[in-house]
């Protein structure tokens, strides 16, 4: 298997992630009876703990195993569904996405003052804290 072939395993796994972050965002404005901005900001809360969870059952099964070993077991020895375990690495890197979050919080607490203001800094707090909470959840359990 090439570097080629890798490299458009990830890239077709990240558009894959970004589809389905996406549509859950469109799920997410259908259902959240306000809709807009806190539909979207449910949403990607929503992404990165799900993402974050599976990422920590991926380093969970990868846990152990030397880069060597992973390599040849993704790849070399594998073939195909080699593919698919790299492809997990784009997947994942797509469906997930701090950046929005943290430019939602920001642009949440710069154009209000009071409350909304510091549910926008408990609502990144809460992102930060479940997110690294379902990660070790998905590693503790995937060992």
């Amino acid at each position: 298997m090439t570097w080629l072939a890798i490299a458009l395993a990830i890239a077709l796994g990240g558009a894959l992630g970004s589809c389905a972050r996406y549509g859950i965002g469109l799920l997410f404005e259908r259902w959240w009876p306000e809709g807009g901005g806190q539909a979207q900001s449910a949403a990607t809360l929503a992404v990165n703990v799900l993402g974050s969870a599976l990422a920590g059952c991926l380093a969970g099964y990868l846990a152990g195993r030397s880069v060597t070993t992973v390599a040849a077991e993704l790849v070399w020895t594998n073939g195909w569904s080699g593919i698919a375990g790299i492809a997990a690495v784009g997947l994942l890197g797509g469906f997930t996405t701090f950046s929005a979050a943290s430019v939602q919080a920001a642009q949440l607490a710069e154009s209000a003052d009071g409350w909304p203001r510091t549910k926008a800094l408990a609502s990144a707090c809460l992102m930060a804290v479940a997110s690294i909470g379902a990660g070790a959840l998905g590693f503790a359990l995937s060992r």
